[in-house]
């Protein structure tokens, strides 16, 4: 068994416990991660995102609603986080996690999640969409070159490179997003079942629990005298 590592859903594992120095120890921060697709599987990519904004990003989505919008919340905030490299990862960022609270977070978020997945709303997620193409759209309109550089960049460090037409069809494939939205708007809900699956629940994942201590503020602080 390697601490931090959770092999599934089913909890085998434990989470890694880190201390990090703080005076105020009433509250932490949790984080779990996922390898996640390759870069060149963009439509998988923008699932994701998409997957994980009807998961969080709304006073009703499903882990906002059950962990943060409650009577004893379990932190402030839950937000996503992403890296996409020749292989990838996402994670999943707890903060001001309330320090009584931390040790029932992993549990309770894979239950929350589970839940999701057997009633997932497909009206809402069809929402969730639309309202992603209209942030894409709107930073397309506001800042066009900012919108453009990043997957462009990214497209050079991390694309397979097996000619120059690869690249040429690689660039145009990375900036139609819309595109690509428009099919995932054509899953159902027994697709986005599976894709929670196959992304969050089944495979394995890094479980790390940051404990503010108090101590090791102090000790930091002396050693630097």
């Amino acid at each position: 068994e390697t601490e931090g590592v959770l092999l599934d859903s089913g909890m085998r594992g434990k989470p890694k416990q880190v201390l990090f120095p703080s005076e105020d120890e009433s509250t932490g921060i949790v984080s779990l991660a996922w390898r996640g697709p390759r870069y060149d599987e963009h439509r998988a990519w923008v699932e994701l995102y998409v997957l994980w904004e009807y998961l969080t990003d709304s006073a009703v989505a499903p882990l906002t609603k059950k962990m943060v919008e409650i009577d004893l919340p379990f932190c402030s905030r839950i937000k996503p986080a992403y890296e996409v490299f020749s292989q990838g990862y996402h994670q999943v960022w707890f903060r001001d996690a309330r320090c009584e609270l931390m040790d029932w977070i992993v549990a309770d978020f894979f239950a929350v999640v589970g839940k999701a997945m057997d009633e997932f709303d497909l009206d809402r997620m069809k929402l969730v969409i639309r309202r992603y193409r209209r942030k894409l759209l709107e930073r397309r309109e506001r800042a066009p070159t900012d919108a453009a550089m990043g997957p462009l960049i990214a497209s050079f460090l991390y694309a397979p490179r097996h000619g120059s037409q690869d690249q040429v069809d690689e660039v145009g494939t990375i900036l139609q997003v819309e595109a690509q939205l428009a099919e995932i708007e054509k899953l159902d809900a027994a697709d986005w079942q599976r894709r929670i699956a196959e992304r969050i629940l089944d495979p394995p994942c890094v479980a790390v629990v940051g404990c503010p201590s108090a101590e090791t503020a102090k000790r930091i602080a002396s050693e630097a005298e």
